[in-house]
């Protein structure tokens, strides 16, 4: 749990960072450690007003909103002859609530992903960021922060921000089997438990997928900062692919323990067990959007066999 809210709300000021300036002087200005939450999926009501945007209603999933002064949260704009396009809204701790009994979970309990509510704020023009100006490629923030990282892939780089803490407690999660076995013995007798061959194949399959998820993650991301500095473009096929990658990390590792799961004998089972919260925790992970395998793999599939990638929809919140 706190990999992933260190992961999600660390992200988020490389996204603040492509706002308006303004928008990043209001956040940082006066608190230079101030912190963001969010919650993207467009759940409340945005109207447009003189000189910005009127937001009410409840969002979800807001990881680690407790610790932060302020939250992105998404919306649809209805379409006012200019056509509905999404965008994100910075809105501050004065602005929102949370509701402290939202969040009554089974994995990753600790990331306080509650509800926000807005009660009727008032968020200027300056602090939304438009998907628009993602596809296009002129977001504002471009003005001051010019260096390359600042273009990575829009939607690459939520997918790998959540993909991170998913092999993270696959580590963990290896890491207490092989503590739990190395010295055990059976209740029966006979041998130690080390030496039975039934653990050996699923615990050589988790350290492989964790190894393979760690590195093929990390290599994909020194390639695209590598090509940006470089100014050279990221094709839409290496775009799929990647994406597909970070989903793939999620079902392999999450699978990998699962078999561990197996052959871990009955004290897998217990309340303060390690090994099954590692597993609960990235059972969440892997119902994310970011962890979807059939969409990411379906991407993937279509460029490789030359289908045109899906047209821009500017009322979705992200551009791969």
């Amino acid at each position: 749990s706190t990999g992933w809210v260190a992961s999600v709300v660390g992200v988020h000021p490389w996204q603040i960072a492509l706002f308006d300036n303004k928008a990043q002087r209001d956040m940082w200005s006066d608190n230079p450690d101030a912190r963001a939450s969010s919650s993207y999926a467009p759940t409340g009501s945005v109207r447009r007003v003189d000189g910005g945007f009127h937001l009410s209603g409840r969002w979800y999933f807001s990881s680690g909103v407790d610790h932060c002064g302020w939250v992105l949260l998404g919306g649809v704009i209805p379409d006012d002859g200019n056509g509905a396009e999404f965008r994100t809204f910075l809105v501050p701790r004065q602005d929102f609530s949370i509701d402290h009994e939202s969040w009554n979970v089974t994995g990753l309990a600790g990331t306080g992903s509650k509800d926000v509510l807005v009660a009727g704020a008032f968020v200027p023009d300056y602090r939304t960021h438009r998907i628009i100006d993602v596809y296009h490629g002129t977001d504002p923030g471009f003005a001051v922060n010019e260096r390359p990282y600042f273009r990575l892939p829009w939607r690459l780089v939520f997918a790998y921000t959540i993909a991170a803490p998913s092999i993270g407690a696959a580590v963990g999660a290896v890491d207490s089997f092989i503590e739990q076995n190395r010295a055990r013995v059976s209740a029966y007798g006979g041998p130690p438990v080390a030496q039975n061959p039934a653990l050996h194949r699923p615990l050589a399959r988790a350290l492989i997928a964790v190894d393979v998820a760690r590195t093929r993650l990390s290599a994909t991301w020194t390639e695209f900062l590598s090509r940006l500095e470089n100014g050279q473009p990221i094709p839409y096929e290496r775009r799929a692919q990647a994406l597909y990658e970070a989903a793939f990390a999620h079902d392999s590792c999450t699978a990998a323990i699962h078999e561990l799961m197996g052959v871990n004998g009955g004290r897998t089972m217990r309340a303060d067990g390690a090994l099954q919260r590692f597993f609960r925790d990235l059972l969440a992970m892997r119902n994310h959007p970011a962890a979807n395998l059939e969409f990411s793999g379906s991407l993937f599939a279509q460029a490789k066999l030359g289908v045109e990638p899906p047209p821009f929809d500017p009322t979705q919140r992200f551009v791969l």
